[in-house]
Parts: structure tokens; C-alpha cells; sequence
């Protein structure tokens, strides 16, 4: 926890208002289709296999995989929970999640500081709701808010608030915050494996349709678009669908 408070208070001091009181119930693997696996220790040369009802390590960092075609959800207590998308690799712990390969969800019922890193950029984060993240091409991470409200900040830019339904990009040495993009919160929510590849829906679902309908108050000429991947860090790939 020490180790926590000295990344929040000398690189993210816009997100270290709030410091979450510690927390010792363990995490417990609550859904898994598919093969994961934990490694506890970076030397360990064949991962072990998760089940559902596994317990992690109650303390340390570890790394989280999940197969190709498959999903994890680990929960630590009711709306406090992470789930992998399809061949994901994350370094996890309390406090910190580093997606070095594919997707990840967040949902948090109570207002939780933790830091969110890809391979090359680190970021903080205070969310109370839910919040995705995915690795780019270039090292770096996007991440969106889907319920709720967030906060993200780097030592380079400062905190900056998200809406539900704003995609940011994380890039660059050192690591800096893109430009917002309004993605159509419907689509998102209908396509991601995160949401529906689960077997119980996600708990904020009412706090959802309200932000969709204010997002749709809000914008009024939006485009039905996927967001891509961030090849590097100059260029950002967008796919429109239709206008609306």
C-alpha cells in the first residue's frame, strides 16, 4: 500500500484526493468459459490453470492470462470485480492493472483510486462505475467510460474528468492523454464480449440507459463508429458506419 501512495501522490497528485481504504477479502474467480491462468511469480515457468471459485494470492502481483477465446471475471465483493476479454495478459494486484495484451473491464461500486498501464504508459485512475480499457499497437491503452464517473491523469497531463460514452487514448514517453471521442454507447454495449460474454449482466444497467439517453440529448449529430487500434503514436484508426 506504501508503494500505492507514493505513485498517486508523485505521479498522479490530481488523483490522490481519495486514497481507498485497504481491502483484505481475497479475490475469487466468479465466471471463466474457456482456459485462464495465474502466474505468481515471473520466473515460474508453467502458469497454473484458474477454476471458478479459485482463490488468488491475497497479496503481490500477478499475471492474469485468459486464453484465446475465452473470458475471466474475478471478484473481490459485490460490484467490485475485473473481467479479461479474449487472449488477455494483465499484471494485477490491488492497486494496479497492467494490460500488456488485450481488454479488460472494471466495475467498482464504491470510488476506488487504482493505476491503469499498458507496456509503456502508466495512468491513474479514481472511477466509481464502470470503465474498459484495451492495449494499442503502440504500447499505449484506450480507455472508456461506460457508467458512472472517472477520472483519468498522467504525471504529464494532470486529471481529466470522462462522460460516459468518451474513449480517451493513453501514449507516448512520457505517457500523455489523447484526444476524447464520443463513441455510440448502444453499439458499444450490444458488441463488447465484456458485457455480454458474461453470465450475469453487469449491475449498473439502469445507470446505463440514463447515460445513454443523455448522451444521445447531448450529441446531436453523432456517427455509428468503431474505434480501432492506435498503431502509433500520430495515428488513430476510425471506421464510421452511418451517420445518425
Amino acid at each position: 500500500m506504501a508503494s500505492f501512495l507514493l505513485l498517486a501522490h508523485c505521479i498522479l497528485p490530481h488523483l490522490a484526493a481519495t486514497i481507498p481504504k485497504e481491502r483484505t477479502s481475497a479475490w475469487t474467480v466468479t465466471d471463466l468459459m474457456g482456459q485462464a491462468f495465474l502466474k505468481v511469480r515471473p520466473e515460474q515457468a508453467t502458469p497454473l490453470p484458474l477454476r471458478l471459485d479459485s482463490q488468488l494470492p491475497p497479496a503481490g502481483k500477478i499475471l492474469l492470462i485468459a486464453a484465446n477465446q475465452s473470458l475471466l471475471e474475478i471478484t473481490q465483493s459485490e460490484g467490485n470485480f475485473l473481467r479479461l476479454g479474449r487472449a488477455t495478459l494483465a499484471e494485477f494486484s490491488n492497486e494496479k492493472i497492467r494490460l500488456l495484451q488485450g481488454s479488460c473491464l472494471r466495475n467498482t461500486k464504491e470510488e476506488t483510486l487504482f493505476a491503469l498501464s499498458g507496456k509503456k504508459v502508466d495512468a491513474g485512475i479514481r472511477l466509481k462505475g464502470t470503465l474498459m480499457a484495451e492495449s494499442t499497437g503502440n504500447g499505449g491503452m484506450k480507455v472508456v467510460l461506460v457508467a458512472g464517473k472517472a477520472d483519468i491523469g498522467t504525471d504529464a497531463d494532470g486529471a481529466r474528468p470522462l462522460r460516459p460514452g468518451q474513449l480517451i487514448f493513453v501514449h507516448g514517453s512520457p505517457a500523455r492523454l489523447g484526444d476524447l471521442y464520443d463513441l455510440d454507447l448502444p453499439l458499444l454495449l450490444s458488441t463488447s464480449r465484456l458485457v455480454s460474454g458474461f453470465k450475469k449482466p453487469l449491475p449498473n444497467l439502469a445507470s446505463m440507459r440514463t447515460s445513454m439517453l443523455i448522451q444521445g440529448l447531448n450529441t446531436k449529430r453523432r456517427y455509428e463508429a468503431l474505434v480501432g487500434d492506435a498503431p502509433d503514436d500520430e495515428k488513430v484508426q476510425v471506421w464510421a458506419i452511418k451517420e445518425k
